[in-house]
């Protein structure tokens, strides 16, 4: 165990499977290296002691990583989003009850919650989507509906553990579809 808490390469966290874009299912170890790196000092979201993120992810989906790891790793705290974490007013209670920080939601759910409430993000400071592509639509009503909350786009494989970039969305600087 001691190695795994200095972050032994060796030491294997987790084991996630995906298709990719293959469609062929294989393994993925997601190592206590992977986690830190996704965690600290990043390059794209400064956590701060005292943020609150919310995890609605299933622990199989490589996003729970993003909802666990950054907060814990870094003093802040976790909101579970109770099931099911697809119904928007699951959401709505907790974005009522706790001043959240950072939600992550795959691109299917961002669109259906703009579709059903496009006002629901407005609670949260900062939205993380990826998994697939994004609605330049959806992100466009997010972005004018909701002008407090800052909207990244994450890409990167499994392999990366969650993703490898994330892109500022900005309404003038989202091009075509």
């Amino acid at each position: 165990i001691s190695a795994c808490l200095v972050g032994s390469e060796m030491c294997i966290r987790d084991r996630i499977y995906t298709s990719g874009t293959t469609g062929n299912p294989k393994g993925i170890k997601i190592t206590t290296n992977n986690i830190f790196a996704l965690s600290i000092n990043n390059g794209f979201y400064d956590v701060k002691e005292g943020d609150i993120f919310t995890q609605a992810s299933s622990l199989a989906f490589d996003a729970c990583f993003f909802e666990i790891w950054l907060p814990l790793l870094n003093n802040g705290s976790i909101a579970f989003i109770p099931d099911p974490v697809f119904d928007v007013l699951s959401w709505k209670e907790v974005l009522n009850k706790y001043n959240i920080t950072a939600s992550w939601f795959t691109s299917s759910l961002f669109n259906v919650f703009i579709d059903l409430d496009p006002y629901l993000f407005s609670k949260i400071s900062n939205v993380f989507v990826g998994g697939e592509a994004l609605s330049r639509g959806h992100v466009l009503k997010a972005l004018s509906v909701n002008p407090n909350t800052n909207f990244f786009n994450g890409y990167g494989p499994t392999e990366n553990t969650t993703s490898v970039s994330y892109t500022h969305l900005r309404a003038h600087e989202t091009g075509r579809n």
